[in-house]
């Protein structure tokens, strides 16, 4: 199975407007901590992260690399093919993600895999170092490096033909119908009852699948815009979000899934399942600079950048 790592902006932002604050200075202040204070629980769970040292490349030196990590809150079982032992595993038990921050151009690449931490919770993760006061809301953003067929193109047509979800239906689920449970979102409601009706069979999984019939009236540019916002905010909860429609840059039907296909991305060609996120955080560094640092100049885009000092992390 191919491995990927997606692009996003990363910024320092102050009560939501974006800072010429650059990550490296701050990832400084996080990374030495002791790792009772680097333990820190947040809507996701628990989750902690690992640091590598610096680049000795000059060029790259201020770059780094991080490992990020949740705690499964069930434990699997240790065991031997062909026998029949099954221990519970003791220790407590964490899944992975490689990330490599570049400061000066303002972006971060980020491993995917299914079972470690996503770009949501890294975002609150390290937002929740930073200070929030009345008057001072200082916190993380990232902001997907798009295709050219990304949430942009797609709201600007005015022909989409059909929209496929898949949706995670676990621990992530229930937190989402707990927080939206008086929300009158007709994607809200739609998840709502069939989280609730798969749950009762113990499914793992859930698909949902709107097209145009025959009728004039097709899929409302509104309705998918509002799925846009939610998988915005709830990322976690969808495993897929396949959009056919008629993009308006290509002037042809396209299938985009904006989960993975709607965010740039650069191919980790030597990176396997079993690879640990030291190797595969030396990996991204490899490929994004043999493929000539692609979306680069992507953060011109979100300026203009409020001048600050960096704040005291909270420890």
């Amino acid at each position: 199975m191919k491995k990927f790592a997606y692009l996003y902006n990363c910024y320092i932002t102050l009560n939501n407007e974006r800072t010429n604050l650059e990550l490296h200075n701050f990832l400084d202040k996080v990374i030495p901590l002791p790792p009772q204070q680097r333990l820190k629980k947040i809507k996701y769970g628990d989750y902690t992260s690992k640091a590598m040292m610096p680049d000795s490349d000059q060029a790259k030196n201020r770059n780094r690399k991080i490992g990020f990590a949740k705690y499964r809150d069930r434990k699997p079982y240790e065991a031997e093919k062909g026998t029949d032992l099954a221990e519970l595993i003791k220790k407590d038990v964490l899944e992975m993600t490689a990330a490599v921050f570049i400061p000066d151009i303002r972006l971060v690449a980020v491993e995917y895999n299914h079972y470690g931490p996503r770009v949501e919770a890294i975002a609150q993760y390290l937002s929740s170092f930073l200070p929030k006061t009345e008057n001072a809301m200082w916190g993380i953003e990232l902001i997907p490096v798009e295709t050219k067929l990304g949430w942009n193109d797609i709201s600007k047509s005015n022909d989409i033909r059909q929209i496929e979800i898949k949706l995670d239906i676990s621990g992530k689920s229930k937190h989402f119908i707990s927080k939206n449970n008086e929300s009158q979102s007709l994607f809200v409601k739609l998840i709502r009852q069939t989280v609730n009706s798969h749950a009762e069979f113990g499914a793992n999984t859930a698909k949902l699948c709107f097209g145009n019939g025959r009728k004039k009236i097709g899929i409302q540019s509104e309705q998918v815009l509002s799925l846009l916002e939610l998988l915005a905010i709830e990322s976690e909860l969808f495993e897929t979000v396949k959009i056919k429609y008629k993009s308006p840059t290509t002037k042809r039907i396209e299938d985009v899934d904006l989960k993975n296909e709607g965010v740039q991305s650069i191919l980790l060609q030597n990176v396997n399942k079993n690879s640990n996120w030291e190797y595969i955080c030396d990996e991204i560094s490899d490929e994004y600079y043999e493929l000539s640092k692609p979306g680069s100049s992507n953060y011109s885009n979100h300026s203009p950048f409020k001048p600050v000092r960096l704040p005291d992390i909270i420890k």
